[in-house]
């Protein structure tokens, strides 16, 4: 990273002091390092303003108590009151309450030293891992033996520590003894599975007075060098809202397991079966059925969920029938192999990617399953069926590759696959790569993506481009509402002389947009997908998908992106996103992916349309180039043309107008084309210039006009700007009158530009 000089962030202190601490709670600033300062505050304002005036070059950290101060020891000490000065630090009995629980994440490193970026990145993996197996921990159950929510778990405060990560999950607990044990039990369950000898989860900061680093101020762990430099700690992320985790879920995770109604048992007891192990074909037949268990999809609120059902259904086996330890095991790692995306890891013993860890944890708790598909009856004639079919598939595809995790393909393998191109509209769509819609604001995004629908549901040409066979299509659209997308959808099959009832139930418009931060979102959506079948899933637009705390953060989008493809993958269909431009670029003549919003959009991008308005919308008139390209390769450069009417007052939206032209700039002819029309657009915008100035004006003044009167479009300059007025003045339609400054003026006698 550059050079960085260590300072305090006043806004990130505030920031993260207004989340850690309540309105009107005691908490504690202290420093490290040559000066030991400590004190009380009840004022965040105070407590920033103190943190600000810190000489850096005297202390070497700035901390924060987790857990509220009682008020008596504020009462008690007014000389420490919203100051920083010398005093002793408050103690366990001087909490009032337990109100976060904190992981602190570390890479093992030199003693004395600030980590260094491989270091640090080792740690963040950890924390994002820790966070999903969170999430979907079945550790809390219900009377009855069902298991609560994945959301159980709440939304934990990210923050980077400088050298490593932090998880400071919402608690609302006493400070006593019992809470203590819960916290201690947590953190050495926690560690004891998802630790290991790269990164450390400390299991050391239980009590109640611990202090962690203030975000917003420096890690100045020993000395700065390139490869270990000093460097700001921040908050990465934090939910909308707070809500503590419930006592027995914190009571049940730390006590290694939540006591099954099914079985006996004690808490954290691995009991293996103990059975004599059945026969062959008896296995094969636990084989075939282990092949039908749901799928289990990392990333999509599924892959801990149903991996721990899988193995409790298959203790279950052992219960019922007598299949052995290794028996039991051994089917766990079938269902791995052919059900899960990612496989586990089959050979580490704890860790967040450990088979392992997952089939003990199914042992502590018995034999019952937290999902009841999962306890259909063992109905073999289907599990056979459904086997065949799987086989099938799996034929169809061509080689696969070994269960090495990474072990790749060989070339001879490649070359005995069919990886062939299928386009879903020719040159503009295929079925394999992500795609993003993308343009300014008022650009036709989502009546393009209206035509698209309309066109593979009926299975008629798009663009003037062949569409091969119908397909299924579900579009989320969240801004226009269902009476404009009818009316669009209407107005548009009438201009192909089609019927929109031509789609049948092939294409689906749904009037709200899930945001992806939440997982029950996508659990909702990946349900839905299954029902339905879609090809292609269109979601409109993408900030009320994407929106919102870590949109310019690359990782952050990373995996809602990832979330997405993996639900999409699953249901095997395309995702098509309708997204913005970034402002400075709404009023550029061609769009490239660099110009899209928000982090991470271009990496996405399997496949893209950048829509690029040539001239400014008047209301009814569209003039665009569209440019279409993939990863495969494909490209096609295209204009569209629409004239739209407006609906008249007490007429129904669908009365309106849609009059398409499209025009194919692809090939050779066509790039002249374009250039052509894009000249013809130049001489109009020149005209209208010089009508509204009312007086003739220089190249040098049309320039500055734009500049002081047509701001947010793109000014026209230097050469496109002389051919316009070289042809202008050819086509009659302007005066030029030479001096010390050549004018222009607009011919007498030539209609206004706007007609």
């Amino acid at each position: 990273m550059s050079h960085y000089t260590p300072t305090v962030d006043r806004n990130e202190v505030e920031r993260a002091l207004n989340l850690l601490v309540e309105g009107g709670e005691i908490f504690e600033i202290r420093t490290v390092g040559d000066q030991k300062l400590s004190g009380l505050f009840n004022s965040v304002a105070d407590a920033v303003n103190a943190v600000a005036a810190l000489d850096l070059a005297q202390v070497s950290g700035v901390y924060v108590t987790l857990n509220p101060v009682l008020r008596s020891k504020f009462e008690d000490n007014p000389s420490r009151q919203n100051r920083l000065s010398n005093g002793t630090a408050v103690r366990d009995v001087d909490i009032d309450r337990r109100r976060w629980l904190f992981v602190d994440l570390d890479a093992q490193r030199p003693s004395g030293t600030s980590a260094s970026e491989v270091e640090k990145e080792a740690a963040r993996r950890r924390a994002e891992a820790i966070v999903r197996v969170l999430r979907d921990d079945f550790s809390a159950a219900d009377e009855d033996g069902s298991l609560q929510p994945v959301e159980a778990w709440p939304e934990p405060l990210i923050a980077d520590s400088g050298n490593g990560y932090h998880l400071l999950y919402p608690i609302d607990l006493p400070n006593d003894d019992e809470s203590l044990g819960i916290v201690q039990g947590f953190l050495r369950r926690l560690n004891s599975e998802l630790g290991d000898d790269a990164v450390k989860i400390d299991t050391a900061v239980s009590n109640a007075a611990r202090i962690i680093k203030l975000y917003g101020t420096p890690a100045m762990k020993g000395d700065s060098t390139p490869d270990r430099p000093h460097r700001p700690s921040r908050l990465v992320a934090a939910p909308d809202s707070f809500t503590p985790a419930p006592r027995t879920l914190l009571a049940n995770y730390a006590a290694g397991f939540a006591p099954s109604p099914c079985a006996g048992g004690q808490a954290g007891e691995v009991r293996r079966p103990d059975g004599p192990g059945v026969g062959p074909e008896s296995y094969r037949t636990y084989c075939r059925f282990v092949e039908n268990f749901p799928e289990a999809v990392g990333g999509s609120g599924t892959g801990n969920k149903n991996t721990l059902a899988a193995a409790h259904a298959i203790v279950r086996f052992a219960e019922i029938d007598g299949v052995s330890d290794d028996q039991c095991w051994r089917l766990v790692q079938h269902y791995n192999r052919t059900r899960c995306t990612p496989e586990w890891d089959e050979t580490a013993t704890r860790g967040p990617d450990s088979l392992r860890r997952v089939y003990d944890a199914a042992l502590r708790r018995g034999g019952y399953s937290p999902i009841p598909e999962f306890f259909g009856g063992l109905d073999v004639e289907r599990a056979e069926r459904q086997l065949s079919d799987a086989v099938q598939r799996k034929e169809d595809a061509g080689p696969q590759r070994d269960r090495l995790k990474y072990g790749g393909f060989t070339v001879a393998e490649l070359e005995a696959m069919d990886l062939s191109i299928k386009y879903l509209v020719e040159d503009l769509l295929i079925d394999s790569q992500p795609m993003v819609i993308a343009g300014p604001s008022k650009s036709l995004k989502t009546s393009l993506a209206l035509g698209l629908g309309l066109s593979l549901a009926t299975g008629t040409p798009f663009a003037g481009r062949e569409v091969r066979e119908k397909k299924k299509v579900l579009m989320l659209s969240g801004e226009s509402g269902l009476p404009n997308l009818r009316a669009t959808l209407r107005r548009i099959a009438a201009s192909r002389d089609l019927n929109a009832t031509a789609c049948e139930d092939r294409l689906r418009l749904e009037p709200t947009v899930p945001s992806f931060s939440s997982k029950r979102n996508l659990l909702d959506l990946r349900a839905t997908l299954e029902a339905l079948r879609p090809e292609v899933l269109i979601i409109d637009p993408a900030y009320l998908a994407f929106g919102g705390e870590g949109s310019e953060n690359v990782f952050a989008m990373g995996e809602k992106f990832a979330d997405l493809r993996s639900v999409c993958r699953a249901a095997e269909c395309v995702p098509i996103i309708l997204h913005h431009v970034k402002k400075a670029s709404a009023a550029k003549r061609e769009l490239e992916l660099t110009d899209l919003a928000w982090a991470g959009w271009s990496e996405f991008a399997g496949q893209w349309w950048l829509i690029s308005p040539q001239a400014p919308f008047d209301g009814r008139h569209h003039n665009l180039r569209i440019k279409a390209g993939s990863r495969a390769g494909s490209f096609a450069s295209l204009g569209l043309r629409v004239e739209e009417g407006r609906a008249r007052h007490g007429e129904p939206l669908d009365t309106r107008l849609w009059r398409e032209e499209w025009i194919d700039y692809t090939a050779a002819e066509g790039i002249d084309l374009f250039r052509e029309d894009t000249l013809e657009a130049d001489v109009r915008r020149v005209l209208a210039i010089l009508e509204q100035a009312d007086e003739p004006l220089s190249e040098n003044g049309i320039r500055t006009f734009q500049e002081k009167n047509m701001r947010g479009e793109k000014v026209l300059r230097d050469e496109p700007l002389r051919d316009a007025l070289q042809t202008a003045e050819l086509q009659g339609k302007i005066e030029v009158k030479h001096g010390r400054t050549t004018t222009y003026a607009v011919s007498a006698g030539v209609p206004n530009s706007s007609h």
